[in-house]
């Protein structure tokens, strides 16, 4: 007569959780929609790939819409990057070794696990992740990680937008979403940068 936690029970924690990250989410994503004027993703890992939970998009006539609960390979987008900001190098390379990674865009940096391992050097180094018709021909990107209370990873806010509109702000726009990222990650309960990442 022993009673133990089944998958069941963690099912339901999950959905919980993503909806209290939905909640936090939805006024952060609003504010960064109007100051950028563009379209932006809430983003989170399913696997190897990246799903979106959520869209918000300006009043403007193009939209990058329609990507809610659609798959796309984590490694060629700069929301699957900000994802996979924290994990190892050796864990990258043996994760993604023999992985496919088709080339969607016409300037696509990650060919194998070895070229996405250089690639999210960079990211950690800023904070954030940047493609410039790396997914998409004619479509770049940003995305930052959001954090949970014990500073794991568990979804990105991504910006989306035609290319020649969003290139030479893209820096900037990285730095925005990084900011907005870590207001829905401290009402996630993640104490801020100065807290250290998980082990």
């Amino acid at each position: 007569r022993s009673y133990r936690l089944g998958p069941c029970l963690f099912g339901l924690a999950a959905r919980v959780i993503d909806g209290r990250m939905l909640a936090a989410a939805a006024e952060p994503m609003r504010r960064l929609t109007v100051e950028l004027d563009e379209t932006v993703h809430l983003c989170v890992l399913r696997g190897d790939d990246v799903v979106t939970l959520r869209t918000e998009a300006p009043a403007h006539r193009f939209r990058a819409s329609g990507w809610i609960g659609v798959p796309v390979p984590a490694p060629c987008t700069s929301a699957g990057r900000a994802l996979l900001i924290d994990v190892p190098d050796a864990e990258l390379l043996r994760r993604f070794a023999g992985h496919p990674f088709p080339s969607r865009g016409p300037r696509s940096r990650v060919r194998d696990a070895a070229s996405l391992v250089s690639v999210l050097a960079e990211v950690r180094a800023t904070g954030h992740a940047t493609v410039d018709e790396e997914f998409e021909p004619d479509v770049a990107g940003v995305s930052a990680p959001i954090r949970n209370a014990r500073g794991v990873v568990v979804a990105a806010l991504n910006v989306s937008a035609p290319a020649d509109r969003l290139r030479a702000r893209l820096a900037d726009a990285g730095r925005q979403a990084q900011r907005h990222a870590d207001e829905v990650s401290a009402a996630m309960g993640w104490p801020g940068p100065g807290a250290g990442r998980p082990s």
